[in-house]
């Protein structure tokens, strides 16, 4: 066996690529990264019946927008193919003819009604179909992937908990074959948070759900590093080069990982934190033409101002599907109170002489951004004798119905003179105030 670390990632395409599989790739790249080996993709397609192109795609492109590239197999190439099982099978009957005449491995005479007739019976009786001396010229599991992984020098195989057991029946096919075994690694179950089998209902889904309801690859591969593997301090926020860099098997827990929605959407949201103003306009465009704040050929005055209503949302939401939520109060003057609480703010004595300053203030001004608006507060809250809350709070109220939101300063110049004047007679109307 080869001195240099080489890893595979041989997943089925038999269906979506789900988050299961995205963490196996996972730790099976940053291991090659982290100790200078090969990764290599190969895909297991014997399952003919379920096996299908698209599926492949599916899985190639997840993993490239993952970031996870592979140095040999699948589209790349190398010294070691075919890495298509069902392109591998000549390769097979090699072995099994060697096998038959050393007497290790025999001939299956039945038939293919007779092997689905004890497929349906074990069924029945609640049991796992398995192998029972069956042949239709496709080698099974456990015989191919020994020899796939022997024959393309596979020193270190990482996979989920339940391969474990596959693995005395692999390495009985070592043996019989006279391979030198791999390094055998088994990376814990994914339990949703009630500690039951992950499912759809804890987010079992495709990867490529994630990807359309707007988590970015930095956001989950921290997340998906993080289940079943720790840092040796106490950063849960990393970038790649940095996972790559800690990654180690010695720090994989052997307990179950907990599939936790809230930590995966807190930590895709400090990332969203850091992404260039460039980058989150990306994220952010395909949400706002879905909600029908742009078309896609704007450009000009109107392209700059979408671009600095959606970075008001960059603080704000943890994946892109929350971008329109967040957004919407540029794009509408009609929006009530959250509750009565924040009606109320209106109703405090300070309110009306608040408002009353501010708009004769911003109207003075020769050019509203967010430099002359922060100023314009501070120049209102000081003459008034005012505490900032009492300035701030009601005009916040008053402009958007909600206590809490992007910095007005920041939102004042993307209303403009006209409509924040407009909002902000229009809720102390509603809460029975007049200038």
């Amino acid at each position: 066996m080869s001195q240099e670390i080489r890893v595979r990632f041989a997943p089925s395409p038999t269906g979506p690529f789900h988050i299961g599989g995205a963490r196996s790739a996972l730790f099976n790249w940053l291991l090659a990264r982290k100790l200078g080996g090969k990764m290599v993709l190969r895909i297991e397609d014997t399952d003919r019946k379920r096996s299908t192109p698209e599926s492949e795609e599916n899985i190639k492109n997840a993993l490239k927008w993952l970031g996870l590239d592979w140095d040999e197999g699948v589209d790349v190439g190398g010294s070691y193919g075919p890495y298509r099982q069902m392109e591998r099978l000549d390769i097979y009957k090699k072995y099994t003819d060697r096998l038959l005449a050393e007497g290790k491995a025999y001939y299956c005479y039945c038939t293919p009604e007779e092997l689905e007739e004890e497929r349906q019976g074990l069924l029945k009786d609640g049991k796992m179909p398995r192998y029972m001396g069956k042949s239709d010229g496709i080698p099974t599991y456990n015989y191919a992937v020994v020899i796939d992984d022997s024959l393309m020098h596979v020193t270190h195989v990482i996979r989920a908990e339940e391969h474990l057991s596959n693995t005395p029946r692999q390495l009985l096919v070592y043996d019989a074959l006279g391979f030198e075994k791999p390094v055998f690694g088994h990376i814990s179950l994914i339990l949703g948070t009630d500690h039951t089998k992950m499912s759809k209902r804890h987010g079992a889904t495709s990867l490529d759900a994630y990807r359309q309801k707007g988590y970015i690859p930095a956001g989950l591969n921290n997340f998906l590093a993080l289940l079943g593997w720790a840092p040796s301090g106490e950063k849960e926020i990393f970038t790649m080069e940095e996972a790559i860099r800690e990654f180690s098997l010695e720090r994989v827990a052997k307990n179950p990982a907990v599939f936790d929605f809230k930590k995966l959407d807190w930590i895709n949201g400090q990332h969203i934190r850091k992404m260039t103003a460039e980058a989150f306009w990306e994220l952010a465009v395909p949400f706002m033409e879905e909600a029908g704040y742009m078309t896609g050929s704007e450009e000009g005055a109107q392209l700059e101002w979408l671009k600095r209503v959606a970075a008001t949302a960059q603080t704000q939401v943890d994946y892109g599907a929350q971008i329109p939520e967040k957004v919407a109060m540029y794009f509408s003057d009609d929006f009530a109170f959250e509750n009565e609480d924040a009606a109320a703010v209106l109703r405090e004595e300070t309110a009306p002489v608040v408002m009353k300053a501010l708009l004769e203030e911003l109207k003075a001004l020769p050019e509203l951004n967010r430099d002359t608006v922060k100023a314009t507060f501070k120049k209102v809250q000081k003459a008034n004798k005012l505490k900032g809350q009492q300035v701030y709070m009601p005009v916040r109220v008053a402009l958007t119905g909600n206590q809490h939101g992007p910095e007005l300063a920041e939102m004042i110049p993307l209303f403009g003179l006209e409509r924040t004047e407009k909002r902000i007679l229009q809720s102390l109307e509603k809460a029975g105030i007049a200038l």
